[in-house]
């Protein structure tokens, strides 16, 4: 039988090749000083932390890869992330953040996968990534949005948009859901000019 305890993490840290970590659905909200032993990994690029019952830290700058969701990191969102200028992927879905983003990415350019669905977060999300020159994907379904973000991929079902559909959308945009959400008038002429558009969701909105 394999024993793992999670409460003490310390052996982590003489591990100074792992690039790949995964401990998802590992419950951390016990374990002494994890995070300072993760943060001594400088070759890790991939950390999977799904569900691991965690409460506010700090993180590494090496990491392209960060899994964060369904944790009760309750407050802002925290300042560090701004500090990750490699990261690529950021899941923070149902981290239980409230109110605006009190924080600038600051220098994530890399960043190209946002995922902050299932929070209270309001038009202060769209300045903070306004600057992400790299995001094709962005999730934030579950949000109190009521202006709309440019990417390539959108993802914002469950929001409060009000209004007609906006005729700016980027003619590189491939995905956009607005489905439950409160629109009205005729679907834009310029989504015909959309070359790469592949998929399009307005259920339980209503456009003519």
């Amino acid at each position: 039988m394999f024993l793992f305890n999670p409460e003490n993490l310390a052996w982590l840290s003489h591990i100074l090749s792992l690039r790949f970590l995964d401990l998802s659905l590992v419950d951390l909200g016990a374990a002494i000083q994890w995070s300072q032993a993760i943060n001594k990994l400088h070759s890790l690029v991939h950390l999977n932390l799904n569900g691991c019952v965690l409460l506010p830290f700090t993180t590494g700058t090496t990491l392209v890869h960060l899994d964060l969701s369904s944790n009760d990191l309750n407050g802002s969102i925290l300042d560090g992330f701004g500090n990750m200028i490699s990261l690529a992927y950021l899941d923070l879905r149902y981290c239980a953040f409230e109110g605006e983003i009190l924080f600038a990415f600051g220098d994530m350019r890399a960043l190209e996968y946002l995922d902050i669905s299932g929070h209270g977060l309001h038009e202060g999300i769209l300045d903070a990534i306004g600057d992400l020159a790299s995001l094709t994907y962005l999730e934030l379904f579950v949000n109190q949005l009521k202006a709309l973000p440019k990417t390539f991929e959108l993802f914002l079902s469950h929001n409060e948009l009000e209004g007609e559909i906006p005729k700016s959308f980027g003619r590189r945009l491939v995905i956009l859901d607005l489905s439950s959400n409160r629109l009205y008038g005729s679907i834009p002429d310029t989504v015909g000019s959309m070359v790469s558009f592949e998929s399009l969701s307005l259920f339980e909105s209503t456009p003519k």
